[in-house]
């Protein structure tokens, strides 16, 4: 091994074809963090669009508006559209504001203030400081959905943090692979990755652990393809290049 370590060249150090291919592309567990964060941040953000609409003048209404009245131009069912079965109220009002005069409207089921939005009546509203375009009957929504439609961002903010990790693993590696530390390492595990699976099949992954300042780190790699990993796995020991500022942080010598 002493003779391995040796042959590593010195940082920074140009990736053979077989390294490019292990580690400098996405394999094996990133390449499925990757693929499955974006495919979640691709149909999150396809809901996001619809459920979230008029979600961000609510914000901006709800972090600055002002109160004022306005003047109710009509009151009528909304029939395109249900929430809990029931057709909304749709009420269209007028307002001012520095002069400039605005029309808005807003959907409620609240039996006591479709009561109150007679035409040609006023009704207390709210509206935005930043855009005076962005109005609502107070106690109302602009968004169809309300705030409850926050919930929906859970899974775009999941898959674009899938796909950070994806990169930020894969950059970790790049950069032991190019600067680090040689050192021996012993192969702990190789075999399936039980813990990962796509399309019903899971990756193959190669473990392994060193000692550096009398601490033990660990490290793998992993790829769908188990000959890729075949000569690192059956090995009894191989060389690791890890990063010396963090050890944890560290990748297989591929030459």
């Amino acid at each position: 091994m002493g003779l391995a370590l040796d042959s590593v060249p010195p940082p920074p150090r140009e990736p053979s074809p077989q390294a490019r291919e292990l580690i400098f592309r996405y394999q094996g567990g990133q390449q499925i963090m990757l693929i499955g964060g974006a495919i979640f941040a691709a149909f999150g953000l396809m809901f996001v669009i619809p459920f979230c609409w008029g979600l961000p003048s609510d914000v901006m209404i709800a972090a600055g508006g002002r109160a004022q009245h306005g003047r109710v131009l009509s009151r009528e069912l909304d029939r395109s559209t249900k929430i809990n079965g029931q057709s909304p109220t749709l009420i269209r009002f007028a307002y001012s504001v520095d002069g400039q005069r605005y029309e808005a409207e807003s959907r409620t089921l609240d039996s006591d203030l479709i009561r109150s939005a007679a035409p040609d009546t006023t009704v207390p509203i709210q509206v935005a400081a930043v855009n005076p375009r962005w109005a609502r009957v107070a106690g109302t929504t602009r968004s169809f959905f309300g705030y409850g439609a926050l919930l929906v961002l859970i899974f775009p903010a999941i898959g674009f943090l899938l796909v950070g990790l994806a990169v930020r693993s894969n950059r970790r590696d790049i950069r032991a692979f190019v600067n680090g530390v040689p050192v021996a390492a012993r192969v702990v595990r190789f075999g399936p990755d039980l813990s990962t699976r796509v399309n019903g099949r899971h990756p193959f992954q190669v473990c392994w652990e060193f000692r550096v300042e009398e601490r033990i780190y660990s490290g793998s790699l992993s790829s769908m393809s188990m000959l890729a990993l075949e000569d690192l796995g059956k090995a009894q020991e191989l060389v690791v290049l890890y990063d010396p500022a963090d050890p944890s942080i560290n990748t297989a010598w591929v030459d």
